[in-house]
């Protein structure tokens, strides 16, 4: 199922780690915060459920896809009742409020999401860089190289701690002095490092200012994680937009009864093709943009047997 999703975007090169895993496991987290809600993802789960039984002889890359749809639904659900999402509704209300109430953790709390989307960001580009340390070594038998990945993992989290600690406590003198010290370090290390496979003084000192460039590149791509937070709140608000308008008209009389079902579903259909579109255009652009720019090459080509060659040209 990573393979199916890696080759959306590009072949791995010859000498790329596979990502495949890496993929998979990634998307399917970010597609289940983007949609955040238990009960789109009960849905989706009924749905996947009859498509596995209705195609469970077809072919194998269709069952493929019908697994990770399960898949997928399964994480919806978890994430959304551990943040309390349940068609957006409240805790007042009589069917699912019990539900709603039992979460164990605000997803609405924008506070509490923007970090946790930053600190998940800051995570995944940092696996990345690992991952091309290891490459690095293994692959190229460069043993230098590969500390300048770990400073840049010593500067962005460096500069996440001291921004967060200096807003909760305000402590101008510490956040100026420990931190910092680690933060320029970090910096420092990638200077020198970046080009470390010369002796030339211009050389180095040109590469390492180059590589000290992509500092605004990390902070863009680890900021750009907060679309986990937004998406998912914009679902939210919509899903709880349409019970309001299906509530009011519902208070109406008998003919609004029959209005306010049309608009409950109409609305939630709607809003759940667009959570849907988000989860896999936002969900695979974290991977194939954000991750794959510190660790992949890509531009291989795919393995085919001599024997599939034949039966091709005949």
């Amino acid at each position: 199922m990573g393979t199916d999703l890696v080759n959306i975007y590009d072949t791995p090169s010859y000498r790329d780690w596979d990502p495949s895993s890496w993929v998979f496991f990634s998307f399917v987290m970010f597609f289940a915060m983007i949609i955040a809600d238990g009960g789109y993802g009960l849905i989706l789960l009924v749905i996947s459920l009859f498509l596995k039984v209705r195609f469970r002889k077809a072919k194998a890359a269709i069952r493929r896809f019908i697994n990770m749809c399960l898949i997928l639904s399964m994480g919806i659900m978890v994430f959304g009742i551990a943040s309390g999402a349940f068609f957006g509704l409240s805790e007042n209300n009589r069917f699912f409020g019990w539900l709603v109430s039992r979460r164990l953790f605000d997803g609405n709390e924008i506070g509490l999401m923007m970090n946790v989307s930053i600190i998940i960001g800051l995570l995944h580009v940092s696996i990345s860089l690992l991952l091309k340390c290891f490459r690095i070594v293994k692959v190229f038998k460069n043993y230098i190289s590969p500390f300048s990945q770990l400073a840049w993992i010593v500067v962005i989290w460096t500069y996440y701690i001291w921004c967060a600690y200096y807003k909760l406590s305000g402590e101008t003198y510490y956040a100026l002095s420990g931190n910092f010290l680690y933060f320029f370090t970090g910096a420092l290390a990638v200077v020198f490092l970046t080009s470390a496979g010369t002796f030339q003084p211009l050389k180095l000192i040109a590469g390492g200012v180059g590589g000290l460039y992509s500092m605004v590149q990390f902070f863009s791509d680890v900021l750009s994680y907060l679309r986990l937070f937004a998406l998912g709140l914009a679902g939210s608000l919509l899903a709880q937009t349409f019970n309001g308008l299906a509530l009011d008209v519902w208070k109406s009389g008998i003919a609004g009864m029959v209005f306010a079902v049309i608009i409950f579903l109409l609305g939630h259909t709607v809003n759940l093709a667009l959570c849907i579109m988000s989860g896999v255009i936002h969900g695979l652009r974290l991977n194939f943009l954000e991750w794959y720019r510190w660790s992949f090459d890509g531009d291989g080509k795919a393995f085919k047997p001599f024997r599939l060659l034949i039966q091709e040209m005949n």
